[in-house]
């Protein structure tokens, strides 16, 4: 479609301005504002493309007549030369309204050529509105990882290790699932020493417990270390492909190589995703940087996809309100995915504030866990 003009609301959710950018590649751009997403649209103007005509309409939303004037001045002023899309899915309902009675005039007072439409993330294709009700009249560009963090004032500070290294070890992270059982017994209470020049020891009474030691000879064979050496209650572990040491990742950090392995492995369409990432912080409240690690972040069909594991005796409600919170201070609202890949025990009150948050929970233990983990499919 030969789009000259773009118009968009922009909202506190950002993901379909810019698939919306990214789909249509108009000659220009018109950003509909409030004084409240001020902060969004200055990161969308900076994802425009040079040369890209950007032109910006501050509205009142609350105030019916003000917003209808602005946006009948707005439109007013548009040359008339080619089609004008207005991208629905932004912003709030009066201006969504508006927008579409102002976008009738335009075609009915001036002769443009105009097109309403609104993004549909279930089909990833934008559809009309106006003048004609029709489907799939755009297919939405795929974004990255990195744009859609960096539309919602983050971006990547160290990636962790991604879909293709993860989906390699299927079958080694499928092992040590089936022994975490026995390896978190064997492994109980006892705390791990200091490292020392590639050594790290287990303290608290005798050698390592076989299958520990069976655990940790996979990840040699994986290559999750370059070498590996036991002695008493001391393993040496040559450049280790995570960060943290070996009885940890023994213990619970395979989960997160293990969900992002299955995920991998059963689902396509992933522009990217990494176990272990840590994701710098632009937009806090107080204005400062923070730096946040994510056990799985990914992207696939402009949604952020995001899985929390942990290894606990008992999952507790303030373990949600943290996922529920990181996932939107990652990336908006609406457009992601958040899930609790555990290992303990859960109460059914939980799952059910689970289920209201919309926080999907999956027992690593169970024997379904890898089809539990697939419900992010669409």
């Amino acid at each position: 479609m030969d789009c000259h003009t773009l118009i968009q609301n922009v909202s506190a959710q950002c993901i379909p301005n810019l698939v919306a950018l990214r789909s249509f590649r108009p000659r220009r751009v018109v950003w509909i504002y409030t004084p409240q997403t001020r902060n969004e649209l200055a990161r969308l103007r900076a994802m425009v493309p040079r040369g890209m005509e950007q032109i910006d309409w501050l509205v009142k939303a609350r105030k019916v007549e003000e917003l209808h004037g602005a946006l009948a001045e707005g439109f007013g002023a548009l040359p008339l030369d080619g089609t004008v899309v207005y991208h629905l899915t932004g912003g709030t309902k009066s201006m969504a309204l508006q927008g579409l009675f102002n976008l009738g005039l335009h075609r009915r007072l001036r002769g443009a050529n105009v097109l309403g439409v609104v993004m549909n993330p279930e089909t990833q294709v934008f559809d009309a509105l106006y003048p004609e009700p029709r489907s799939g009249v755009a297919t939405c560009a795929e974004l990255t990882l990195s744009e859609i963090l960096r539309v919602h004032g983050n971006a990547v500070h160290a990636p962790g290790r991604d879909l293709a290294f993860l989906r390699k070890r299927r079958d080694l992270l499928a092992q040590l699932r089936s022994l975490a059982p026995e390896v978190t017994r064997a492994l109980g209470q006892r705390d791990v020493g200091r490292r020392d020049r590639g050594w790290v020891s287990l303290q608290g009474g005798g050698p390592i417990p076989r299958i520990v030691c069976r655990a940790l000879g996979l990840l040699h064979e994986g290559g999750l270390v370059r070498e590996l050496r036991i002695e008493g209650n001391r393993v040496y572990a040559r450049e280790p492909a995570f960060d943290c040491d070996v009885f940890a990742y023994v213990r619970d950090v395979w989960m997160e190589d293990w969900t992002g392995a299955v995920l991998a492995a059963h689902l396509d369409g992933w522009q990217a995703g990494f176990a272990g990432v840590k994701v710098r912080f632009g937009r806090r409240m107080h204005g400062g940087q923070d730096i946040q690690e994510f056990d799985f972040l990914g992207a696939r069909r402009n949604r952020l996809v995001y899985w929390s594991c942990k290894r606990v005796r008992k999952v507790r409600p303030q373990m949600l309100f943290e996922i529920d919170a990181l996932r939107d201070e990652v990336g908006g609202r609406d457009h992601h995915f958040a899930g609790l890949v555990y290992m303990g025990h859960c109460s059914e009150g939980l799952r059910k504030k689970a289920s209201r948050l919309g926080v999907k929970m999956v027992d690593v233990t169970d024997v379904d866990a890898e089809e539990q983990l697939l419900c992010c499919r669409t």
